[in-house]
């Protein structure tokens, strides 16, 4: 059903204006069912809770799980939240219901996409000692950590040139500039 409702939603193009509307026949027709389904969800992966996370002590599979799931989450909060806006009014639907807020602000953004290709555990610890030397053993970044850096003008500005879904690297951009519509 997520993918469904992610398919109704008419995302732009980064050079056009505007933001996500709902598409012909994804207007929230089963969005609080959608919604409860998110909630479970969440529910039942607590391994993705910052506070639970240490990706330096994970191993590939758990790793993979856990930034599934996160994606998941991502995309999910960003369906629930521009699939019941009424855009005419600038406001939320009667039955919005918010996901964990503290959950979407704090988890880990999505990684690179050099990291999401690996195909083994040996690519994956390549990548992850690459990506550490590349950031100076920066951790990944949230959505709080940004916002408490840059404005929501910076963040369209810096993320908002390529976003989508068709890679890592465009999805992570997709979720900032969502989250700073939804947030900021």
């Amino acid at each position: 059903m997520l993918i469904y409702e992610a398919l109704g939603l008419e995302i732009p193009h980064a050079s056009k204006p505007g933001f996500w509307r709902p598409g012909y026949g994804a207007k929230g027709i089963k969005i609080p069912f959608l919604t409860k389904m998110a909630k479970s969800f969440c529910d039942g992966h607590p391994e993705v809770s910052p506070s639970a996370l240490n990706s330096t002590h994970l191993t590939w599979q758990s790793w993979v799980t856990v930034e599934t799931v996160r994606r998941t989450i991502f995309l999910a909060n960003v369906v629930n939240y521009f699939a019941n806006r009424d855009f005419d009014k600038g406001e939320q639907s009667l039955y919005y219901q918010e996901l964990d807020r503290d959950l979407i602000l704090d988890m880990s953004l999505p990684c690179s996409q050099p990291l999401w290709n690996a195909t083994s555990e040996e690519q994956w610890m390549k990548s992850q000692t690459e990506l550490n030397l590349a950031q100076s053993g920066a951790e990944q970044t949230s959505l709080r950590k940004l916002f408490s850096t840059y404005t929501r003008d910076q963040l369209l500005k810096d993320f908002g040139r390529s976003y989508g879904i068709w890679d890592s690297d465009s999805l992570r951009n997709f979720i900032v500039v969502a989250a700073a519509e939804q947030f900021i």
